[in-house]
């Protein structure tokens, strides 16, 4: 593994959060997510995207377990 290399995994509760309009965060908006906050070190990623999907979430019940780990080679 060459340095810099990063390990996203999460389930499906992260892509299938809704917020207050009934909308999907989406793969596309986590890939975002990810790239935005690439260069933080790997705990802080992992929290800037939680975050991130906390806002995006809004008022809105998290309806499903929302597991994310960030793994970055260095």
């Amino acid at each position: 593994l060459k340095h810099g290399t990063l390990f996203f995994l999460y389930t499906d509760g992260l892509t299938e959060t809704m917020n207050d309009r009934e909308e999907e965060l989406g793969e596309d908006q986590v890939r975002e997510m990810v790239l935005r906050h690439r260069g933080l070190h790997a705990p802080e990623l992992q929290q800037a995207v939680i975050a991130d999907t906390e806002e995006f979430r809004g008022s809105s019940e998290q309806r499903d377990d929302l597991t994310v780990v960030v793994v970055k080679v260095r």
